[in-house]
C-alpha cells in the first residue's frame, strides 16, 4: 500500500490527490483486522499528501436511517490517523494458521470452564488509562483483581469474566470492555459467549438453475460467519483449486458476494456456486466457519446432484 501511494505522488508531485473510493466493511471483515486496516490506510494517505473519500452505501458503517454510526472505533482511528495521533491498535492472526486469534473480543464457549483470556495489543507508544471500563455495569474495572498489564497484553481474570458468562447468560454479545490511552481512539473488547449452531437438516437437493439456497439456523454467537469452505465429493475444492497453495484458513474458502451471503437466517449459497456443483455433477459439502475461528467452530450441510 505504502508503494502504491509512493507511485502515484511521485508521478504527480505538485497534483491535489484524493482517493475517492475505499473501505473495508464491517459486514464481511474481522473486527481487528479492520481496525489495523484503517489506521495503515488513513496514515498512509496523509504521509503522501493524500486526501481520502470513505464509500459507503448506507448497509456498511452510516445508518442512514438513525445517522448513526454503526463503527464508531474505526471513525475514531481514522480521525485520529489523519492528524497524525497514533493510536493504539488489538492485535490479531495474520500467519494464516489453524486457529484465528483476535483481541476484538474476549470469547467463551457456552458450558466449558472460565479461565483468564490473555489478549495482544499494539500500543504504539500510548499509555493505557488505569480504568478499563465495563459496558454492562458502567463501572471501572481494578487492576489487579480484574485485570491485569503486562508490556502489550492484558489479563482479564476468571473472576470477573465468570460474572458475564453465566450458567443463565445468552449466546451472543454480552458487554464490551472499553480501553481508553492518553492519545488516539479508545478501543472496545467485546465479550461474546458462543456455541455451535444446529441445523434442522444436514443436506438437499440441488436446487433449480439460477436459485439461491439458505442455509437456516440460529446464530450461537457472533451472528457473522467467518468463511465458507466447498469441497466436491472427489475431496477437490469447488471453486479455486488454486487457493491449495495457500495457508490452510483459505484452502477451498470461497468469496464473500459473489458465492455466499448471509443474512438473519444463516448462510446463502449464492446460484453461482450452486451452478458450479450442477457443472461439476457431484455432491458438495459446504462447510461454514463460524468466530472464533477455531477447529469445530462450523457446520456442514451437503448439496446433492
Amino acid at each position: 500500500m505504502d508503494a502504491d501511494f509512493a507511485i502515484v505522488r511521485g508521478n504527480f508531485t505538485d497534483v491535489p490527490i484524493v482517493v475517492g473510493e475505499w473501505s473495508a466493511s464491517p459486514v464481511n471483515t474481522e473486527t481487528a483486522a479492520r481496525w489495523r486496516y484503517f489506521d495503515f490506510f488513513a496514515r498512509t494517505a496523509a504521509k503522501y499528501n493524500t486526501s481520502t473519500i470513505l464509500w459507503d452505501n448506507g448497509a456498511d458503517f452510516l445508518n442512514r436511517a438513525t445517522h448513526q454510526w454503526r463503527d464508531t472505533v474505526a471513525q475514531d482511528i481514522y480521525i485520529n490517523a489523519v492528524k497524525g495521533i497514533p493510536n493504539a491498535l488489538p492485535d490479531s492472526t495474520t500467519d494464516g494458521s489453524t486457529t484465528q486469534q483476535s483481541s476484538a473480543y474476549v470469547y467463551h464457549k457456552k458450558g466449558t470452564n472460565i479461565t483468564d483470556v490473555t489478549l495482544g495489543f499494539q500500543f504504539n507508544g500510548n499509555k493505557l488509562n488505569k480504568n478499563i471500563v465495563l459496558a454492562a455495569s458502567n463501572k471501572a474495572l481494578n487492576q489487579g483483581r480484574d485485570y491485569t498489564v503486562s508490556g502489550e497484553t492484558i489479563t482479564f481474570k476468571a473472576a470477573l469474566l465468570s460474572t458475564i458468562f453465566t450458567s443463565t447468560s445468552p449466546t451472543g454479545s454480552l458487554s464490551n470492555f472499553t480501553l481508553s490511552f492518553n492519545r488516539g481512539a479508545a478501543l472496545t473488547v467485546n465479550a461474546i459467549q458462543w456455541d455451535i449452531p444446529s441445523l434442522a437438516i444436514t443436506s438437499s437437493k440441488l436446487p433449480a438453475a439460477g436459485t439461491d439456497l439458505l442455509i437456516a439456523f440460529k446464530w450461537q454467537g457472533q451472528n457473522r460467519p467467518a468463511a465458507v469452505k466447498g469441497t466436491k465429493l472427489d475431496d477437490t475444492y469447488l471453486v479455486d483449486d488454486w487457493t491449495r497453495y495457500l495457508p490452510e484458513l483459505q484452502h477451498g474458502r470461497m468469496t464473500y458476494g459473489n458465492q455466499w451471503d448471509w443474512t438473519a437466517e444463516g448462510v446463502v449459497i449464492k446460484a453461482a456456486a450452486l451452478d458450479a456443483v450442477r457443472a461439476a455433477g457431484l455432491d458438495t459439502t459446504f462447510m461454514v466457519e463460524f468466530y472464533p475461528r477455531v477447529p469445530g467452530n462450523a457446520v456442514n450441510y451437503t448439496v446433492q446432484v
